[in-house]
Formats: structure tokens, C-alpha cells, sequence
């Protein structure tokens, strides 16, 4: 029990309801609402965070069906407005009048005092009572009212101990009562590998850069945060520049190759961007574990012969535009590589080649890239809000998204434009491997979209597709070409259309599109981009 219901109840005092309706004699539009589904006709039932028990509403007309509201809406209401009493098993509402009388045995009011005809009415009772020591946590009461003071079930606010000891954590949440493992706004409660409080009060994993303390990355593979004490920084506009800073933030090294190697530790290199490019080759040494993340999204490009980024360790690249050399593939990985927020463009070879463990591209556009969008012979690849497009040439067997081994899963994935040499397909093409995408968009300029020797070889569920193999009566797919879809030059799609509810959300799926835009799951579309 939350302490403003408390506060409530000791006013308001418990009181009874019969379940039938009678004349009311002296009272206006009087009613009694059966309602045992009500939080306070619940024996230990604890309203969710932010919100209160409200004696005044019925639950069916609660967002969770149980009475609770927010909490400044019954801060700023009025309990006692036409005489709103609650009691065992529903509610009473009439008017502003203090006597009241409802016959038929229901319910007899008076002031602060209610009398009840035993045929037809039971009192709640008080709250749930304990023997444990009074001021001490008591296993047997409930989760929100985890401590036993003078013989009753009180929230960890009301009690002069501590949660230290609790079952389900040595924190109290002021919020709800109950011992928890962490609150939002705590500190030094997460740790490790679970550095982050989630809404539900456990600590969990990072998920974003931004949740980490200081300008630390998140090691987004594990979950734990990069140590805020190994931060580098570097803009080739710095003070020092040209020359070669500090690498602080306020002498920043002057070129990324001032800051490597690394060596093994967890290191997080702030990159700011500018009209002047870092014309440099990066690579990530075997033990290093690194995070690029850029500022105004810096461009990275190369003069000659290799990767604009190799990657043998771990790397993490967020808000980029990575640009290989004429000959040359723009990203290659051997090791782990997550990329976020970023463009990868305009190479002479692949955008992104893996053949190591794992690559994760979220919410990045692949487009312009000779060789070809992303060529997967390594162990697992997952694609999420990303753009494949305008890549390949026609003078070789390129594609949007080629396959030769592994494990390829995406979802809100954009395949469109891609070039091939005939009779080869543009979009994807499965040499080895599989691939399952859901919500997706695959389509072709001209000529042949999907090239994969057996539908078990790409499942492709709940998206757009130009390819009779994949579309039908007995596929969750449609078939569109790529002019119905009326692409802008980013390969955004207009608002409505025959692709309006196409895409299905799935557990785990992102909330957001490519641009950030939040996402309808009631009425979504297949595709990196949700139109506004």
C-alpha cells in the first residue's frame, strides 16, 4: 500500500457496501457498484509506479483495471466531492449530502460512520496484520508493504530499518514501498554487467551509448559500460591542430591514428565531425575492444588499398559516414561489430564485409557501394531499421545483401535499387547460409529481386516483395513493385498505401524507425522507415 493511500484510508476509515440497489431515501442518485476487482479490495495489492489507489474511481474505468490512478490526479481531487465512500466489494457514489440511507439491507451512511445490515454486507477489515518484530522486515506480509510496525504490513517508507536483507532488494522504492534491487534514480545500485535500472526496479544490461556514466560507450554485446577513465577525444579542428593533442577534451588529438593502439582495454574514442574529412585507415588489433562514436557525424575515408575500418577485435561505431577508396571495401570484420546511426557509402568494393562472429547494424543506410551492400560469411548478422541500396555494378554478380555462410536475421530492413549483372538477382542472393526477415521490403529496379536456390534458404514473413516465390495467398507477404512504392531519394515511403499495416510487431522489436520516428505497432509498415 502506497503512503498517499494510506494517508486516504486512516481518513476515510474502511467501510461497507451491500451488493444490491434499493430506493434511497434522502439522498440523491445514490448507487453501490459491485467491485472486488478494485486495489483496495485487493488484501496487499500495490498499485504500479506513479500511481495511487483511488477510493473515488471504479476499476473498470482505470487504465489497468484495478482503481489506480496517477498520482497527482488524486493529489489535486477532491475525495469527499458527492460523498464518494469505498467499501467492501464496490463503491458508493450520491450526492453532496453527509446522511444517507439505502434500503434492501445495503448500505446506511453517516458522516465518518457506516452501519451495515450483517444479511447483506461484510466489513474489509483492516490491512494485513503480522506477529513479526515490530520495524523489521516480516516474510509473511506482502511485496508492497514489505515491513511489520505495531502489528501491520507497512511500506518500506514507514519503517525506521532498512531494506538490507529483503528478498527482492536492499532499496526501497519510495514509489511503490516495496524492497526492490534499484530505483531510477539511484546510485552506486547497478553495477557490472547490469549497470542500468529498468522500469521494473531490476538492474539489467545497457542498451544505448547514452546510458553509460560520463562519455563511457556501452559494451552493447555484454551489457557492462566502458570505464568513464578511459575516454579519448579527437577533432582535426582541435587547438593543437594540425599537430597532435593530448587527446583530452580540451587538447583533443588532431587525427584517430594519434590515439591507436589501445591496447586491451575498454576504450571509448569521441570523434568530432566537420567539413574536413579523416582521411585515415583504422584497425582494431585482435585484443582491443573499442567504441567510435562520432559527433556531427564525422566522415572517414582512404586514399588508397585498404578498409577504411578493419576490425580483428571488437569495435562499436556509432554516427559515421565511412567511405572506402576506389578499390577498396569500406568496412571489413573478422572480429565482433556493432554499428549504430551511421552511412556507409560510395566504395569501390563491399560496404560491409563479415566473416567473423557477429555483426549488428541498427538504424545505418548501406547505399552506393560497387561491390555490393553487406556480404555475410560469418557466424551471425542481425539487421535492424537499415537502407541497402544503389550498390553493385552491372558488369558483376553483386547485390543489396549476399549470402555465402551464417545466420542473417532483420527486421524493418529496406532492399531496393541494387545492381546486378544478369542473369544474378539485385537484392538478395543466397550462395550459403540462411536469412529471416520480417517487416521488410525487397524490391528491384529491374530485373530480379531474391535470388535464393529454396525458400528454406531466406523466410521472409510479413513484408513487400517483388518476387512471386515469396508473395501470395499462402504467404503473410504482398507483392509490390518498386514504382507502386514511390521511394523519395533517402528511400523513404510516403503515408498510407498498399503498404499501410503490412509489417506485424514482434516481441523485441525496435519502438522506432530509421530516423528515430516512433513506429504504430497497430498500423505499421514493412520497411527502415516509418512514414510521417
Amino acid at each position: 500500500m502506497r503512503p498517499l493511500f494510506r494517508r486516504m484510508m486512516n481518513t476515510q476509515r474502511w467501510l461497507t457496501v451491500g451488493f444490491g440497489l434499493g430506493a434511497a431515501v434522502g439522498l440523491a442518485d445514490a448507487c453501490t457498484i459491485a467491485d472486488p476487482d478494485h486495489c483496495a479490495n485487493r488484501t496487499g495489492y500495490t498499485c504500479a509506479s506513479g500511481r495511487v489507489c483511488d477510493p473515488c474511481q471504479r476499476s473498470d474505468q482505470t487504465a489497468d483495471g484495478d482503481g489506480c490512478v496517477d498520482e497527482g490526479l488524486l493529489r489535486d481531487r477532491d475525495l469527499e466531492r458527492n460523498g464518494c465512500q469505498l467499501a467492501d466489494g464496490g463503491i458508493t457514489e450520491s450526492s453532496t449530502e453527509s446522511n444517507s440511507t439505502t434500503t434492501e439491507g445495503a448500505t446506511t451512511t453517516r458522516g465518518d460512520e457506516t452501519e451495515t445490515d450483517d444479511a447483506t454486507a461484510t466489513s474489509t477489515g483492516p490491512a494485513p496484520t503480522c506477529e513479526g518484530t515490530s520495524g523489521q522486515l516480516d516474510p509473511t506480509c506482502p511485496e508492497g508493504l514489505p515491513f511489520c510496525v505495531d502489528q501491520e504490513c507497512v511500506p518500506c517508507t514507514n519503517a525506521s530499518a532498512d531494506c538490507t536483507g529483503a528478498p527482492d532488494g536492499d532499496v526501497c522504492d519510495p514509489g511503490s514501498g516495496a524492497c526492490v534491487e534499484c530505483v531510477a534514480d539511484g546510485e552506486g545500485e547497478c553495477s557490472g554487467m547490469t549497470p542500468i535500472c529498468g522500469d521494473d526496479n531490476v538492474c539489467t544490461g545497457c542498451t544505448e551509448h547514452t546510458q553509460c556514466p560520463g562519455d563511457a560507450a556501452c559494451n552493447l554485446f555484454d551489457g557492462n559500460c566502458f570505464p568513464d577513465d578511459a575516454v579519448l577525444y579527437v577533432n582535426n579542428l582541435g587547438p593543437s591542430c594540425p599537430g597532435q593533442g593530448a587527446g583530452t577534451v580540451e587538447d583533443p588529438a588532431c587525427e584517430i591514428d594519434d590515439v591507436f593502439p589501445v591496447g586491451a582495454t575498454l576504450t571509448t574514442i569521441h570523434i568530432v565531425g566537420n567539413a574536413t574529412p579523416y582521411v585515415q585507415d583504422i584497425s582494431i588489433g585482435i585484443t582491443e575492444t573499442v567504441a567510435l562514436l562520432g559527433s556531427d557525424t564525422p566522415r572517414i575515408t582512404v586514399s588508397s588499398g585498404p578498409p577504411a575500418v578493419e576490425v580483428f577485435g571488437t569495435v562499436f561505431i556509432d554516427d559515421f559516414d565511412i567511405q572506402g577508396d576506389a578499390g577498396a571495401n569500406a568496412i571489413v570484420t573478422l572480429g565482433d561489430t556493432w554499428i549504430d546511426d551511421s552511412i556507409i557509402r560510395d566504395s569501390g568494393g563491399v560496404g560491409i564485409l563479415t566473416s567473423g562472429d557477429r555483426l549488428y547494424v541498427r538504424r545505418t543506410t548501406v547505399v552506393g557501394n560497387d561491390g555490393g551492400g553487406i556480404q555475410v560469411d560469418g557466424e551471425l548478422t542481425e539487421l535492424e531499421n537499415v537502407i541497402l541500396a544503389t550498390n553493385g555494378v552491372l558488369s558483376g554478380p553483386t547485390a543489396g545483401l549476399v549470402l555465402l555462410s551464417g545466420e542473417v536475421r532483420g527486421v524493418y530492413v529496406t532492399i531496393a535499387a541494387n545492381l546486378t549483372q544478369a542473369p544474378f538477382a539485385n537484392g538478395i542472393r543466397c550462395d550459403g547460409g540462411t536469412a529471416d526477415l520480417h517487416s521488410s521490403i525487397v524490391v528491384a529496379a529491374s530485373g530480379n529481386s531474391i535470388g535464393c536456390g529454396a525458400p528454406t534458404d531466406l523466410v521472409l514473413r510479413n513484408s513487400a516483395a517483388d518476387s512471386t516465390m515469396y508473395t501470395g495467398r499462402r504467404t503473410t507477404n504482398i507483392e509490390v513493385s518498386s514504382a507502386e512504392l514511390g521511394f523519395d531519394a533517402d528511400f523513404h515511403i510516403p503515408t498510407g498505401g498498399v503498404l499501410e499495416g503490412i509489417a506485424v510487431f514482434e516481441p523485441g522489436d525496435p519502438l522506432e524507425d530509421i530516423d528515430g520516428d516512433t513506429r504504430d505497432p497497430n498500423a505499421d509498415y514493412p520497411g527502415a522507415d516509418f512514414p510521417q
